[in-house]
């Protein structure tokens, strides 16, 4: 394993085998980077991004405000914003919101630690959009009616 690094005082980057693992610091950078709008009450405490065939990114904040309204203001937001949520679901008190836009699927998972919500974020920009095809049977050399 090869490891490669450098950085400035926003960006601390490392390569490891065939991904480019880049850490940002500035907060101003990361909001920059994001698909969707952070939650305006949020601290972001961590950002990570990988950057080759598909760039995925992962953001980890918190907030003093309850996970319904942290969830609410998620659900309005991307709808304004014309993301379409494939799920929203909450399961033992972890709400996880997975949505798509274009080329970009996200994931939002906000849960309670203590008196703190935390706001985990993922998000993974795809070569191409998704769109359903009806060639997936005759695409697929494993799936067989033989």
């Amino acid at each position: 394993m090869i490891l490669l690094g450098c950085s400035n005082s926003d960006v601390i980057s490392f390569r490891s085998g065939e991904m480019t693992h880049e850490f940002i610091r500035n907060q101003a950078l990361i909001k920059k980077k994001l698909p969707f709008e952070l939650y305006p009450q949020a601290k972001i405490t961590g950002f990570v991004e990988n950057e080759d065939n598909q760039s995925a990114s992962y953001l980890i904040a918190t907030t003093n405000d309850d996970i319904s309204k942290v969830e609410n203001f998620y659900l309005d937001s991307l709808k304004q914003n014309q993301w379409t949520i494939e799920s929203n679901s909450d399961i033992d008190g972890i709400v996880s919101i997975s949505c798509h836009k274009n080329v970009t699927d996200a994931n939002i998972m906000i849960s309670k630690s203590n008196s703190k919500t935390n706001i985990n974020i993922s998000f993974t920009n795809n070569q191409s959009p998704k769109s359903p095809s009806n060639n997936d049977d005759i695409n697929n050399p494993l799936d067989s009616t033989d």
